[in-house]
């Protein structure tokens, strides 16, 4: 259940078709012994303009619909192979060399769960995107809530992260209470994450739409939804604005301080910080900004129907660019710890080692049986 591509399919002015031009109202009076018919021809054509007359239309979309059947079934299917492979990598890693006792270690575990957990629901969204939805209406609200709470968890421990980078760097707090000061970033992202996907869970439900049933929000009969709304706005502040500008703070007080500090040792937390701040604005800039765009749709600031399908198919190759950002957290924590990479280097080489053993057993045993070769016994000849 995605907050910015469920609008896809969707006209900017979804209001019933209206007649337009010349309107016959005919009223038919019957009595006993007489009827009268009675017609009112009315010209309504005065009231509209030539470009009124397409803002009503049905918005036809069936190329948007084609193209994300192939699209994101496809780029689910890679981000959840290589989402949940890194991440599990990440963590195995994790609680081999640090034990949890390093610089953000346990925020780096919790940010690669939910970047599993997200990942896992990827393959149940491209099911419905190829076809139609197939998991009931208890599925739906239960892997949009898990979508929705890993979604928020993951921006919010990339936030916290920062954090940490601010506090060890800004403020020096010792080992000891960075351990406990960790613990409670954990528990406080886990329920304001839950928080955030409680609207999604009580709004997700199934529906028909063009003749498949989908999982989709529901908000009645009412045009203008205001949790349709509201839940567009949560992501774009809670889930971009907030968190980018937390970061950037953090950024630059980090920047300020160092100079001064003369902690050397200390640079990856600067470098750590601005990949971080630029890694979640590359990615996540995007999406929002058409997540923002689909809101000003909803509220008929934008009408036009070619304009809607366009974005409809910017949302589509955005939000895929940002769920990349589950792929991403190996990669970031490789590039600023070099005892991290060193063990990462060994495990992969160590997995090319057995799979080329393997390749080789496996070889060797399915090669058809060679017969022995005949012994040659010299002889001395005097």
């Amino acid at each position: 259940m995605k907050t910015g591509s469920k609008t896809s399919g969707t006209h900017p002015n979804p209001e019933p078709r209206l007649p337009i031009g010349n309107f016959i109202m005919t009223a038919v009076e019957t009595t006993v012994n007489t009827t009268a018919e009675l017609e009112y021809i009315y010209d309504y054509s005065l009231y509209y303009e030539e470009h009124d007359q397409d803002q009503y239309a049905p918005c036809d979309k069936s190329h948007v619909r084609a193209f994300q059947r192939i699209f994101l079934p496809t780029l689910y299917s890679i981000l959840t192979v290589l989402s949940i492979a890194g991440n599990l990598l990440l963590a195995i890693i994790l609680l081999k060399c640090t034990r949890l006792r390093g610089v953000a270690s346990l925020l780096l575990l919790n940010m690669a769960l939910s970047d599993m957990l997200f990942a896992v629901t990827l393959p149940f969204w491209a099911v419905s995107a190829h076809s139609h939805w197939l998991f009931g209406s208890a599925g739906c609200k239960t892997l949009t809530a898990v979508f929705t709470l890993n979604l928020y968890s993951s921006i919010f421990f990339i936030t916290c992260m920062s954090l940490e980078a601010y506090l060890c760097v800004v403020w020096a707090c010792n080992e000891r209470t960075a351990r406990g000061r960790r613990a409670s970033m954990c528990v406080a992202v886990w329920i304001l994450a839950c928080l955030s996907a409680v609207p999604s869970l009580a709004f997700a439900t199934v529906e028909e739409t063009d003749g498949k049933m989908q999982c989709v929000y529901s908000f009645g009969e009412v045009h203008i939804s205001p949790w349709r709304l509201f839940m567009k706005f949560q992501l774009n502040i809670c889930g971009f604005l907030l968190p980018f500008l937390a970061m950037s703070f953090f950024f630059l007080r980090i920047l300020c301080v160092m100079p001064r500090s003369g902690m050397r040792k200390k640079f990856k937390v600067l470098w750590l910080a601005l990949l971080l701040l630029g890694v979640f604005f590359l990615f996540w800039f995007p999406y929002n900004l058409m997540v923002f765009l689909h809101s000003l749709q909803d509220l008929h600031v934008l009408s036009d129907c070619a304009l809607s399908a366009n974005l409809d198919f910017a949302t589509h190759f955005t939000e895929s660019l940002a769920f990349v950002h589950a792929c991403l957290n190996l990669l970031m924590y490789a590039a600023v710890n070099r005892r991290f990479r060193n063990e990462l280097s060994k495990i992969l080489k160590r997995m090319c080692h057995r799979g080329r053993e393997y390749s080789l057993e496996c070889t060797g045993s399915t090669s058809p049986m060679s017969a022995p070769s005949p012994t040659i016994v010299l002889t001395t000849v005097c």
